[in-house]
This record gives C-alpha cells, structure tokens and sequence, in this order.
C-alpha cells in the first residue's frame, strides 16, 4: 500500500465515528412510538368500568342490557399536549373488540359500532376524572368542542366531528368524505375478540383513511381536511355503540390492547438530516 492511499484510508478512518453518530440519529428521527391507551371513562349504559388505567378496559353491563348507546374512550396522549400530525405522518390505533353475552343462542350482529381518533379540546377536568365510573357523568363538560374523524359500522359514510359538538359519535356529523370501502356490521360469537384497526395518514392537507373492523375494510379520504381550519392534532380514541342487536344481553363488552402509534418524524425530515451529515462528511474530507 503506498502512503497516499494509507493516508486516504487513515482519513476514512477518522470519519467513521462522525457516519456512525449520523446512523445512529436517522434511526432515531425514524422511529415511532407506541402509547397504551389509558384514563378510560363511560357514559351511558354501562355500570362500571374495571382496569380504567390500563389499555385494557372492561364495560360492565350485568347481563340485563342490549349496551345500546354506550360511549367510552380514552386519552392516548396529555390533552394539554396533544400528538401532531404532521404531513407525510401515518397515526395508527388499535384494539380488540369482545363481547360476554348473558344469553348465548349464536354469535350475535353488533350493529352501528363506531369509532374515531380525535382532538378532545383539552377538555380533561376535575369534575372528568371524577365522573370516570359514573353511569351518568356530565358529559358535556368533556365531550364539548372535539373535533376528528368516526366510522359508523355498516354504513357508507366517514364523519367528521363538528368542533363545538357535545356529541362526538353523532353521524348527524359532516360527512365530506369520500368512502371506498366502509366497515360492515360485525358478528361477534360468545368472548371472542374481533380486531379494529385504523390509521390516518396526511398527505398535504388531504387527510387518507385505511385500517380494517373484523373481515371487513376500510378506505376513505378528505379533501382538504387540514385546510378547513380542523386540527392536526390528536390525544382521544373513542367508541360508540348504538345497538347489540335484538335480544343481545350483555354481561361485558372489553376493548383489548388497545394502543396508539404516534407519527413518525418525517421521512423527508431525516433524509435531510443524513444529507447534512454526509455534506459534513465530505467537507472534513477535503479539509
């Protein structure tokens, strides 16, 4: 080996440190997080909650009720500092859906089964922690000025929540969305969980919509959605039954490992980190 090409070699050596450190950082500005859905709360229906802290929460019925009209959600993020969707973002979540049936004949029809990501409007009180187990909290002191995005099973629309709204799973809602395939009603057999999933993705000021509710698929979008002065910005996932179907008495209804992915940085945003690093690169070199 002659001494210009050790020295060139030397110099590589040199750099290894700085391209490492810049590895290191792509990785890191690449990945994502994942947040368990805690601090669950009900209105309606249901009796209690059990597991209210965890991202497994169980609604108790008692066997006596068809759990129509039920709402429960939960905050995946502080209100007061909400996860931001950024363009190129892709926010995901995830559950399983399980329903312990008093009376079991068949796999019963759950019809109208909704659900949403939203912006709660930091609408997280005293009086909300409060009311947690209620079965009959005051709701509009939480569910007042949410805005975000719900699909109701078995129906063809995406609806978008008004801000100024105490009803977020009302499909009275703005439905500007175009739908290519919306969530059938699902047939829930006796304690066997039934997947949902659901991801928003923003492209621009388009808001793009996939995920699945069981064997059925979903896919819609809106355009412009972040332009019409809606907030990019998420922290409550929420569920709404309107009916179990007929006879459907229910001991419990369990949304499972339920989870959230929060965005990942940009892949435009580390691809210029790692530019800079190798301009930097280039330019020790030549010094």
């Amino acid at each position: 080996m002659n001494i210009k090409k050790s020295h060139r070699l030397l110099r590589l050596l040199r750099l290894l440190p700085l391209i490492a450190a810049g590895l290191v950082a792509g990785i890191h500005v690449g990945s994502a997080q994942t947040l368990a859905a805690d601090d669950w709360y009900s209105f309606n229906t249901g009796t209690s909650i059990d597991n209210g802290a965890t991202n497994t929460a169980t609604l108790n019925y008692g066997g006596t009720d068809t759990g129509a009209q039920t709402y429960f959600w939960s905050h995946f993020a502080d209100p007061s500092s909400p996860v931001t969707l950024s363009d190129g973002d892709t926010l995901s979540y995830s559950a399983g859906i399980t329903f312990d049936y008093a009376t079991v004949t068949s796999s019963r029809t759950v019809v109208d089964f909704r659900f949403g990501i939203y912006d709660s409007g930091s609408q997280l009180t005293t009086a909300i922690v409060s009311d947690r187990l209620a079965t009959s909290p005051d709701q509009t002191s939480y569910r007042e000025d949410w805005t975000g995005i719900f699909f109701a099973s078995g129906n063809s629309n995406i609806y978008r929540r008004e801000a100024g709204s105490s009803t977020p799973f009302s499909t009275s809602s703005t439905t500007t969305g175009t739908v290519t395939n919306a969530p059938a009603d699902q047939s829930f057999g006796d304690n066997v969980a039934v997947a949902l999933n659901l991801f928003l993705e923003r492209s621009g000021d388009d808001l793009l919509v996939s995920g699945n509710f069981g064997s059925s698929t979903i896919v819609a979008s809106y355009e412009d959605y972040f332009a019409s002065g809606y907030p990019a910005t998420f922290d409550t996932i929420g569920f709404y039954m309107a009916s179990a179907g007929a006879s459907a008495n229910l001991n419990s209804m369990t949304v499972s490992n339920a989870s959230v992915v929060i965005p990942e940085v940009s892949n435009s945003a580390a691809l210029l980190g790692l530019s800079t690093l190798a301009f930097l690169c280039v330019t020790k070199r030549r010094r």
